[in-house]
């Protein structure tokens, strides 16, 4: 009797996309090791993540911030994050002094 055919290999799963890195939040002014671990464990890795807030979602997100609270607005961490996302240094030293 002929061999049976071998079997054909079974497809490897594509992997997942990886996760966007996360930023060192702690190159924002205002934002030291305690808080960028504070909005690390609500989901905030990114300098993207905070310049693609809303109005609402940056109100909603500082109530989250315990102690920190009011930090968001005052330290103008979107307009900051929205620099460093973009690796644009010049420009945001321009606006808030050396990284």
């Amino acid at each position: 009797a002929p061999a049976p055919a071998p079997a054909e290999p079974a497809a490897t799963p594509e992997p997942a996309p990886a996760a966007p890195a996360a930023d060192d939040l702690t190159r924002m002014k205002g934002v030291g090791p305690r808080l960028a671990e504070r909005l690390g464990s609500v989901g905030i890795t990114s300098f993207a993540q905070l310049a693609a807030l809303t109005p609402q979602e940056a109100d909603a997100l500082d109530a989250r911030l315990g102690d920190f609270q009011g930090r968001i607005h005052r330290d103008r961490w979107i307009e900051q994050a929205s620099f460093l996302a973009k690796e644009d240094i010049a420009g945001f030293e321009g606006v808030f002094g050396k990284l």
